[in-house]
């Protein structure tokens, strides 16, 4: 539970006068509008005992961008994945929006940050579903280009609940350098980038480039490894590979890189320089992992917006990870705020 006198989002002592019982006139809370929808995302239960900290209200005004791939994901539910040659029934089919950019753009609103997604979508019926999704989600879609077919994936899921993808890019591929040209103005109004690597590989770069320019900060998921480029790291503030990309690229990183290795059911890891840093898994039953990379890669984001440790940090992207493959769907399973300062704090 959160202790009294302690913001209860970034968990920081607060000194606030009404919640110490003191005078309250001169208390910053007085005087501070906080933010109505900032204060709906905290769980009732922790509203009498401490409120909202300033630096937090601050922070709560950066916007993050997301940059990636939408796609829409075709689940199949299957008791072991199929040997080369041998066909398999599968026991359900289910269909997701998914993507891992619209996946990190969706668990980014979730956690109640001020997010826009920048990306491509068909201009056909998945593209028009996607883009009333995100609208329903409180995801800004101005950024999102349209055209071709909709992006999307093919997984079997199994009764371990691990999963294996196969993807058609589609629109995700149109996304152009010019399409950021004339989206610049917009683009450079936020303040931490998010990108993964299922987009064209030039224009990735051609952005980095521009905001690293622009002082913004840039978090990179090294996914799919194929699209990867090691000028990318000149630009790049966090590199989040998980265990098998972290092998391909280790060879790449610099002491100077700061780099959190996704270890799934292991947890997390902390490189740079000569610190390393071992947070342990936080525990569930996991029913599908689709997504759970992209989940922790957003609860980073969020944690790095409010200025948390990197072992706190670490901490609730492993919690928001971990519910994200409590139900089926890549999205499913993404925890509010709401559920994730519980669990947190429980």
């Amino acid at each position: 539970m959160i202790e009294k006198g302690k913001c209860p989002i970034c968990g920081k002592t607060n000194q606030c006068a009404i919640t110490l019982g003191e005078e309250p006139s001169t208390c910053w809370c007085m005087t501070t509008k906080v933010p109505k929808d900032l204060v709906s995302n905290i769980p009732d239960e922790f509203r009498n005992i401490s409120c909202v900290c300033r630096e937090c209200v601050k922070n709560y005004n950066k916007k993050v961008c997301v940059v990636g791939s939408l796609n829409v994901d075709h689940v199949l539910d299957v008791k072991n994945f199929p040997k080369p040659g041998e066909t398999i029934k599968a026991s359900k089919l289910s269909t997701f929006f998914g993507g891992k950019g619209g996946n990190q753009a969706t668990a980014c609103s979730k956690l109640g940050l001020t997010t826009s997604m920048l990306g491509s979508v068909g201009s056909d019926g998945h593209g028009n579903s996607y883009i009333e999704h995100f609208t329903n989600m409180g995801v800004n879609t101005n950024l999102i280009h349209q055209s071709n077919i909709s992006g999307q994936a093919f997984i079997q899921v199994d009764q371990e609940g691990e999963n294996n993808i196969v993807t058609i890019g589609g629109a995700n591929y149109d996304l152009s350098i010019q399409w950021i040209d004339d989206h610049l103005e917009e683009i450079l109004e936020h303040d931490v980038f998010l990108f993964s690597l299922e987009i064209p590989q030039d224009l990735v770069l051609y952005l980095m480039e521009i905001l690293e320019k622009h002082h913004k900060l840039i978090i990179l998921d090294p996914a799919p490894f194929a699209n990867f480029h090691v000028k990318m790291l000149d630009y790049t503030d966090y590199i989040t590979p998980n265990n098998s990309e972290y092998e391909q690229i280790k060879s790449y990183l610099k002491p100077s890189h700061h780099v959190i290795v996704k270890r799934g059911e292991k947890g997390s890891k902390y490189i740079h320089n000569e610190i390393s840093i071992n947070i342990p898994p936080y525990p569930v039953k996991a029913i599908d992992t689709v997504g759970a990379g992209d989940t922790f890669n957003a609860a980073f984001c969020f944690a790095l917006v409010f200025n948390y440790t990197i072992e706190d940090a670490l901490m609730t992207s492993n919690i928001a990870g971990a519910m994200a493959t409590t139900k089926p769907g890549a999205q499913t399973g993404m925890p509010s705020l709401q559920e994730l300062l519980r669990i947190r704090y429980k």
